[in-house]
């Protein structure tokens, strides 16, 4: 092609003559000149990779490469760290033993003390805190116990657990008659002019603002579950045992929590045991436990209570109750050996204080329409109200006012002494009794008396149980 040719290609068997200006490339001399050229090809494409790869580990985006690889570094490393448990050993096991038995006075023992490589995650496994004596029935038995801790609360004097899980475990508070009880000092009492233990400061630092600075222990949330409580005061024959407890205490500004438990029983003397549901509210202050709302399902009773519980001072407790009864499962279980029947529903009000030896329960009992049937006969007493007491040796109701036979009764009624015998005394007094209705009860045939009646009916006994 010239330079002033068209551009068009001319026909393939005119060779083209070259320009004037065209350098001629010699024919290679041998075959292994040919492969020059793709050699060099290689060797320039190899040696921009390396400037390229040069400039992502040596400039900025080597940082980001760097810092890609840290951050996927420290991420397995955590992963396995918080998945792997390290046993720590008979040696801390048997320490955290003797220091719980020093403080608790009782034997403690832990089957094994497990951290997680994540510091602040502690497992102890199958504790026991022992009973009163030796060979008694363990006051606390845990399967499990989780505990999670934050160590910088520590610089400042505070050890701070922010969760702790229990699993699978049984708690026993015994009294006895000679007024010893099995609840350990959890929460330690400061007699008058004890002085306060208080951590020591480093010695090369005394400043004033360290004085008087003290170790305090934290709990700020707590879960215990699968768990069972059982209150058994020997003195006064009295038990109770709370089922599938499930126990939260959370530390907001104070410790509150909440309760719950079913398949429960109470025992009370030599009576019939009855079953229980409970959940309730409460608060803490030290040893003492405020519960604000009790809400109790007993075999023939549904009873609302709150009151104090002192758990230094184990089974002293005080509780304000309502309680709506079921007189005919009431008198099946209190009454199980004896010839009579109850019916009707009451409503009762009143205080129950459990102390050691003995229990008191007083307040006022209504009942729209109470029946009392014997072998023989039965009596209806409609608007009955009255007056009780029941302590361990004594029940008594005064002050007993009823409709009867379209008249008024009034009645108060003493029992006393141990369960067999009873000796007791019954004093009626009635008004304006109708005595055909009366004649009707005792199946007076042949008699129409047209008259009432009032008068007064004393009776005194000792009665066999």
């Amino acid at each position: 092609m010239t330079e002033n040719g068209s551009g068009k290609p001319e026909p393939r068997n005119d060779a083209p003559k070259p320009a004037a200006d065209t350098v001629e490339v010699p024919a290679p001399r041998d075959r292994a000149a040919e492969t020059t050229a793709p050699h060099e090809a290689a060797v320039k494409t190899l040696g921009a990779f390396r400037a390229r790869l040069r400039g992502w580990t040596h400039g900025r985006p080597s940082r980001y490469v760097r810092w890609a690889v840290g951050t996927a570094a420290v991420v397995v490393a955590v992963a396995i760290v918080a998945v792997v448990t390290i046993d720590l050993g008979p040696s801390l096991r048997a320490s955290a033993e003797q220091a719980a038995s020093n403080q608790l006075d009782r034997e403690v023992t832990i089957g094994s003390i497990s951290a997680r490589l994540m510091p602040g995650e502690f497992i102890v496994e199958d504790l026991v805190i022992g009973g009163l004596k030796p060979g008694d029935r363990p006051f606390l038995t845990a399967e499990r116990i989780f505990v999670s801790t934050r160590w910088l609360p520590l610089l400042n004097g505070e050890f701070l657990v922010d969760s702790a899980e229990m699993i699978n475990w049984r708690m026993l508070a015994e009294s006895f008659p000679d007024g010893t009880q099995s609840f350990p000092a959890f929460v330690q009492r400061r007699e008058d002019g004890e002085q306060s233990v208080e951590a020591e400061a480093p010695a090369n630092e005394s400043s004033e603002s360290d004085e008087g600075r003290r170790f305090v222990a934290t709990l700020e949330y707590m879960r215990a579950h699968q768990g069972e409580f059982v209150l058994d005061d020997h003195g006064a024959n009295f038990g109770v045992i709370c089922a599938n407890l499930d126990l939260t205490i959370t530390k907001i500004v104070d410790y509150r929590g909440h309760a719950s438990c079913s398949g429960g029983s109470i025992l009370i003397g030599d009576y019939e045991p009855m079953w229980m549901n409970m959940a309730t509210d409460f608060e803490l202050d030290g040893a003492q436990v405020h519960l604000t709302r009790v809400n109790v399902e007993t075999d023939g009773a549904s009873t609302v209570l709150d009151g104090d519980a002192d758990l230094a001072n184990l089974p002293e407790m005080t509780f304000e109750l309502e309680s709506d009864i079921d007189t005919t499962r009431m008198r099946e279980i209190f009454f199980a050996d004896h010839n009579f029947t109850t019916s009707g529903e009451a409503h009762f009000t009143g205080t129950f204080h459990k102390f050691e030896g003995g229990y008191d329960l007083r307040g006022t009992i209504a009942s729209p329409v109470f029946g009392l049937e014997t072998s023989a006969r039965q009596f209806r007493f409609p608007k009955l109200d009255g007056q009780l007491v029941w302590q361990p040796d004594r029940f008594d109701m005064w002050d007993i006012t009823s409709n009867f036979l379209d008249g008024r009764v009034r009645a108060d009624l003493s029992t006393f002494g141990l369960r067999d015998p009873w000796q007791g005394t019954f004093d009626a007094r009635y008004e304006e009794v109708d005595v055909s209705q009366l004649a009707r009860v005792f199946e007076l045939r042949g008699l129409q008396p047209v008259s009432r009646a009032s008068g007064r009916n004393l009776m005194q006994w000792p009665m066999k149980g």
